[in-house]
């Protein structure tokens, strides 16, 4: 509908930018908002004791998303563009609050059932080659352990609770490893 006021050219051009940038912040901040909710509410399924969510904020990326809003509206097609990041953007965003959310209430959950937290990675129906590859078949992941994602990725992090300590991951560098 933003765009479609551009192109109509009923909002010029910055109003627009500025309302596709705003829009989507606040779409980010929701997902955070749900993550925190997501997380809290699988763990205490999952350890049959209440768990408040930890409580996290979003943060404001207006510069950036301002900046991205003007990229797209400069995109020859810019339809597709604006598409693309209105749905990846949020996505992104609550799959980063998830995994914030996991390592903030992990010590929590394992001091209360003596038990360890991880993850599995949980595919939509449609997966993509490369996710299958990453769920390694179920492996249970480290709650400190960033789950991988690209453009698109639907997948979420499922928490599980194991008697069993999940098996750490060896890797080059430390990218994927949350110390939060």
């Amino acid at each position: 509908m933003v765009y479609a006021a551009v192109f109509r050219r009923e909002q010029t051009r910055e109003d627009g930018a500025l309302a596709i940038a705003g829009l989507i912040n606040r779409s980010n901040a929701e997902g955070v908002g749900l993550a925190d909710v997501f997380v809290a509410r699988q763990l205490e399924e999952l350890s049959g004791q209440p768990v408040p969510s930890v409580g996290l904020l979003p943060v404001d990326d207006s510069e950036r998303l301002l900046k991205a809003a003007h990229t797209v509206l400069d995109d020859p097609d810019p339809t597709s563009r604006l598409e693309r990041l209105a749905g990846n953007e949020p996505l992104e965003t609550a799959q980063q609050a998830v995994s914030e959310a996991l390592v903030r209430q992990q010590r929590r959950i394992e001091r209360r059932t003596g038990k360890y937290v991880g993850w599995v990675r949980q595919m939509n129906a449609n997966a993509c080659q490369r996710c299958v590859n990453w769920a390694q078949d179920g492996r249970v992941w480290p709650a400190n352990y960033r789950m991988p994602t690209h453009k698109g990725c639907n997948c979420v992090e499922r928490i599980v609770i194991s008697e069993k300590r999940p098996k750490p991951v060896r890797q080059k560098g430390k990218q994927n490893e949350r110390t939060d």
